[in-house]
């Protein structure tokens, strides 16, 4: 039981990373607390730069309080990569660290004390991800900065969220995620399909979502916590319009499969909604508002049509 609590394998996988894990790999040598018991495990995916080098170079500066391992995925997906660290991952405890994640000091030791108070949960993730800008945003980016993980459950009035099935609403994200490495393993082991999740520049969703709904279908529970904080570093790319529209495309192509994988719902996307949405739209006449609502209907469309294709029995490996 003891490893049960102590033990965690912080699993980041990275794509051309280089500019990025210097100051999240320093993120993660200044946790505080027992660290005897956590390994970082840095999974290369099939990255084109210096990603290998530089993280070879940048744990060199590190002393050996957190025992590490670099992997190469020549496989691109996030999935294949995270399969890959969770399979050579010792301990019983998986942390999903993206290579723009910057742990708060004490996340370790407040895992360990919401472990205490829901030792049932399956799953475990951060409740506060404040964005670190490259660039100051422009105004309008607040309506839609939580398609980029930025979210705070605290304005919503709450400490902590738990989820215990697929009828509640879930809103755990994959960014700082504690996941049991068997319940994990089980579902990477599952012979249904999954979602890849980001591959190389595509923005691809969904595989977080995929992996938190197989969990409580299989009856276990997850949790989100306001005292799991992390910084999410927001380079200036994906605070321009034209990024919103691709995530927000490829986010209602993953939710169309989540619904059909889940809950065996699979319907025609109709121009219904976004037709009402344009006509109230007019009076504002805010392009991108219409671009936003086509972008939801043409990732439901291409959805629908795979599905269709498949009978289904899409695949993600």
């Amino acid at each position: 039981m003891k490893d049960l609590v102590n033990g965690v394998s912080i699993v980041m996988c990275c794509y051309n990373s280089a500019t990025r894990l210097p100051e999240t790999l320093k993120h993660i040598f200044n946790l505080r607390g027992d660290l005897s018991h956590i390994e970082l495990i840095i999974v290369n995916n099939a990255s084109t730069d210096n990603t290998h080098e530089v993280v070879a170079q940048e744990l060199n500066r590190y002393d050996k309080k957190i025992e590490f391992k670099l992997l190469k995925e020549d496989r691109s997906g996030l999935s294949n990569a995270r399969f890959k660290g969770v399979k050579n991952a010792k301990h019983n405890w998986v942390l999903f660290c993206d290579d723009d994640n910057w742990l708060e000091k004490n996340y370790i030791i407040n895992f360990r004390k919401n472990l205490e108070h829901y030792p049932n949960l399956g799953i475990l993730g951060c409740g506060i991800s404040e964005a670190v800008y490259e660039k100051k945003p422009d105004s309008w980016f607040e309506n839609y900065k939580q398609l980029c993980a930025i979210f705070d459950i605290k304005n919503v009035g709450h400490e902590q969220i738990i989820t215990k099935n697929l009828n509640e609403i879930c809103y755990v994200f994959g960014a700082g995620m504690f996941a049991r490495r068997d319940f994990i393993l089980h579902y990477f082991e599952d012979e249904n399909f999954k979602l890849l999740d980001r591959t190389g520049r595509t923005l691809t969703s969904g595989g977080d979502t995929d992996m938190i709904c197989f969990l409580l279908k299989n009856n276990h529970s997850v949790g989100m916590f306001s005292n799991l904080k992390i910084k999410h570093y927001i380079p200036r790319n994906r605070i321009k319009r034209n990024y919103i529209l691709r995530l927000i495309s490829a986010m209602s192509l993953s939710n169309t499969l989540i619904r059909f994988k889940y809950y065996d719902e699979l319907k025609k996307p109709f121009p219904t909604k976004f037709i009402i949405n344009t006509i109230n739209n007019l009076v504002h006449l805010n392009v991108f508002i219409f671009a936003y609502n086509f972008s939801i209907l043409l990732g439901n469309y291409k959805a629908y049509k795979l599905l269709k294709k498949t009978s289904g029995n899409y695949l993600l490996r």
